[in-house]
Formats: structure tokens, sequence, C-alpha cells
């Protein structure tokens, strides 16, 4: 077992003890995997340390509750025989989900705090991309100059909120409404950059430049006309390519306002792919700039995950399957990275199924990322196994 401070905690975790709060009060039962509302919940009580299992020790207890279970002879298949047996078994026998405990007795006020916590993003995300959207137009319309690292600051205080880091991943489920203009896609891939900087463990300033080069990835838009970037009924050949000259007016802009190096390169070369299929200039791996490869990766999730009218609209695990099906065309490392991280943000959240049914993520298939255990009612659906199903929509936790 291992004790971690609050900020240490990750979603999918398994609370090694009881977790009470200073008045005594059961906070977490033993054996609950830890969501991002619960982790709220803990740090919002002070909770000091929360003693967790280690991997070992998670693999030790699966592997007794699956000896259990062979002595038996059967796999379950409903919500009885898994409360029976503590566990459930996917069809081929690859995996097991042990029984877990979701319930904590402070569910309805842990929702209220975070449906709070939404509006409050909500609202500060509003006025944090209105004063993005205002400082570029002077630039362009008034040749005002531009504060780049106070507008990376005001930007990037997105990710905090009262002192404590905001799920951004889970926040980007309520942005829908905004997710439209060139403004909000910017800021999100600049916090998502940021985020993945975070999990290769790059330095502050690192993190900083990373969010920079996502923040004025697609400037060269800006020199598009908007009807083809608003197009959604398919572009001519001559639409498409003044579409893509968006790289290199955005390197030319960036030149003209003397931008750093590397924010120039990513603009200029975050559509490039590390197997040589990109553009503008179709370059391979060694000769694309490392911040364009961490850019790459964040400016195609929030494209296929937003509302992109030059994209189809893909829940966050079927972006994350995309990505898996395309993992050739970006560096090995960084999408792995963050295809692994990101995955997790979304464990045990509600999803909607193709067919309609409603249910939570109870297993991440480390072969198939994108496609989870599903629990719906008393049945578990293996979306690995079961290729015409799929998670349409994740739902806000709230």
């Amino acid at each position: 077992m291992m004790r971690l401070f609050p900020f240490q905690l990750k979603a999918g975790m398994i609370a090694a003890e009881d977790i009470y709060s200073f008045g005594d009060q059961l906070l977490v039962a033993k054996g609950a995997v830890l969501t991002q509302p619960i982790i709220r919940m803990m740090s919002s009580h002070s909770v000091r340390s929360v003693l967790i299992m280690t991997e070992e020790e998670k693999h030790r207890m699966e592997a007794e509750e699956a000896s259990d279970e062979a002595v038996t002879g059967e796999v379950p298949d409903t919500q009885d025989a898994a409360d029976a047996q503590g566990s459930f078994r996917s069809a081929n026998g690859s995996i097991t989900i042990p029984k877990r405990h979701y319930y904590y007795p402070f569910e309805d006020m842990v929702k209220e705090q975070h449906a709070a916590e939404v509006e409050q993003f909500k609202t500060f995300y509003k006025t944090q991309l209105s004063s993005f959207q205002a400082e570029l137009e002077n630039l362009i319309q008034k040749n005002t100059a531009l504060d780049v690292p106070r507008l990376l600051d005001q930007v990037l205080s997105l990710l905090t909120s009262n002192g404590k880091d905001v799920d951004f991943l889970e926040m980007m489920l309520h942005m829908k409404e905004f997710d439209q203009t060139f403004y909000a896609h910017s800021v999100n891939t600049a916090l998502l950059c940021h985020i993945l900087a975070g999990w290769l463990r790059m330095d502050r300033e690192e993190r900083r430049l990373a969010a920079a080069c996502g923040l004025f990835h697609d400037i060269g838009k800006m020199e598009i006309p908007k009807e083809i970037l608003t197009e959604k009924d398919g572009m001519t050949e001559e639409e498409r390519h003044l579409y893509m000259s968006h790289t290199e007016k955005g390197y030319h802009f960036l030149t003209k306002y003397g931008f750093d190096e590397t924010i120039k390169k990513s603009a200029l070369m975050h559509h490039e792919r590390c197997d040589g299929t990109g553009y503008p200039h179709g370059l391979p791996t060694q000769k694309i700039d490392k911040y364009a490869k961490i850019v790459a990766i964040c400016d195609v999730y929030t494209s296929i995950t937003g509302e992109q009218p030059y994209y189809q609209h893909l829940s966050p695990f079927r972006a994350i399957e995309y990505l898996e099906d395309h993992m050739s065309s970006f560096d090995t490392r960084f999408i792995v990275t963050f295809l692994e991280n990101a995955v997790n943000s979304y464990l045990n959240c509600p999803v909607l199924l193709n067919d309609q049914s409603v249910g939570y993520v109870v297993f991440i298939n480390r072969g198939k990322l994108g496609r989870p255990v599903i629990q719906s009612g008393v049945n578990f659906i293996d979306l690995a196994e079961t290729p015409d199903l799929y998670v349409e929509k994740v739902l806000p936790r709230d």
C-alpha cells in the first residue's frame, strides 16, 4: 500500500482504507474506486492523505478473485452472479473486473458541488475567451502589441479554481456551446497541450511553451474566408488548397509580429505527420518540431470531439479509438502518453452507447483503450468484443 496526498490521487485508484472527515463522518468506503468528484470532495474536506492500493496489490486481489471464480467453474453474466462471486470476466476470459463499492455517503452533496463548479468554470471560460478574442482583434485591426506572457497566464488560469486543479477533459464535456469558434478551439488546444506536456514530465517553461504553441497554432485561419472555415458540405479542390494554406499563413503572420520560433514552427507544422503523410511539406518525423508534434495530437483530439463544421463529431472514446487507429501519424511516446492518460479521465463516467443504453465505464481495455467495459444495469458489456457497439457520448457526471 502507499499513502498519497490528495493532489497525487488519480481517477481509477482504489482506496485501501475507510476515509473519514475531521468530524469522523465516513466519506469514502474501503475498496472504492476513486473518481474526480470523489477526489475533489476529499480535498474540500481537507483530507490530508489517503492509503491507496499499489498496482501489485490490485493485481493480487484480482488474481484471488479470479481464483475464487474458477472454483465454481462458471463465468458470471449477471449482477447477481457478480455479487455472489465478486467479479465479472469478459467472454474470452482475458480480463477480470473486481466488484467495487461505487456508493459513497455524500453523493448528492458532491453532485451539487460539482454542478456549481461547472457553472463557475463556464463563466470564467467565457470571460477568458472574450479577452483572447479582443486581444487578437486589436492586434490585427489596431496593430496593438500583444503581451503573450500575460495572455498565456489568463488562459492557463482556467486550469485552476480556488487553488485546486480543474479536470479540463471532463469540463470539455460541458463546453459544447463554445466549440464552433476558432477562439475556443485555440484555447482548448492550448490547455490540452499544457496538460500533455505535464504528462510528458516537461518542466514549467516547457509546459508554458507547449500551451503557447497550441494557442496560436491556427492563427493563419484568420486570413481564410469565414465561409470556407464553416463549410459543412465539403470543400472544392480550390477551397481545400486555400484552407490548407492556413499553416503557412500562420507562420508568416507570427513572423511579422515577432513571435518565438518554436511557436511559428508549430503553426507551420501542426498538420505534418510522422509517417510523412501531412502537409504543407510532407516532412518525415525527424524534421518535425517536438512542440508541433504535441500540438498535432491535441489539435486533432479537440477538433474531432468538438463541434467543428469540417469534422465528424466523435465521443472521447471514439476519438481515442481514432487516434489508436492512426498512431503511426504521431510521435509514439507522445501519443501513447496522451491516450493512456486521457482515457483514465473517463473511468467511472456515465456514457450513452449507440444502441441508446446508458451505463458506466468500469474497466479500460489496455489493448483497445477506446473500447472499455461498460456496466449497464445488471449487464457488463465488453466493447472490445462487441464491435457493433460503441460509446456514442460521454455524459457529464452531474
